[in-house]
């Protein structure tokens, strides 16, 4: 891990979530090509730079503070940017996943996968906005951390 990607999973306040890294980014892809034994290879470092710091870019230029919108702007940079050659969709919705649990929140079980493949393609072709994603998603969303 770079110095770099280590200092900005930190929140620079009590209130800014914990970023998710290119290292991050890179075991998430390396467990989801592995689960279906597929080669795994970075395609493009840049872009894959690119991605990790679009949800935080969100945060501090957008004015973004919510957390499953932010979750949504990391999926949807992963899958648009391709870095990988493999998985990127897959890897875009675990890092959301991720990245909401990383900071206290957690989906429930509840909620129905293949509708949110299809709405993840429905926004990468242009027949959904980001932001419809991150609506379905929130009613399965809640909080894991402690009051």
């Amino acid at each position: 891990m770079s110095w770099r990607d280590s200092r900005r999973s930190l929140p620079s306040s009590a209130s800014e979530p914990r970023w998710f890294t290119v290292d991050d980014l890179i075991a998430t892809n390396l467990a989801v090509v592995a689960a279906t034994q597929e080669p795994y290879a970075l395609r493009d470092p840049q872009l894959l730079e690119s991605a990790s710091a679009v949800p935080a870019n969100s945060w501090h230029y957008g004015g973004e503070r919510d957390i499953v919108a932010l979750a949504a702007v990391l999926l949807f940079a992963v899958a648009r940017n391709h870095p990988f050659l493999q998985g990127n969709k897959r890897t875009g919705f675990a890092a959301a996943i991720n990245f909401l649990a990383l900071n206290g929140w957690a989906v429930t079980a509840s909620f129905d996968a293949v509708h949110f493949a299809e709405l993840i393609v429905d926004v990468l072709e242009g027949a959904a906005e980001p932001e419809a994603f991150a609506a379905a998603l929130r009613p399965y969303v809640e909080s894991v951390t402690a009051d």
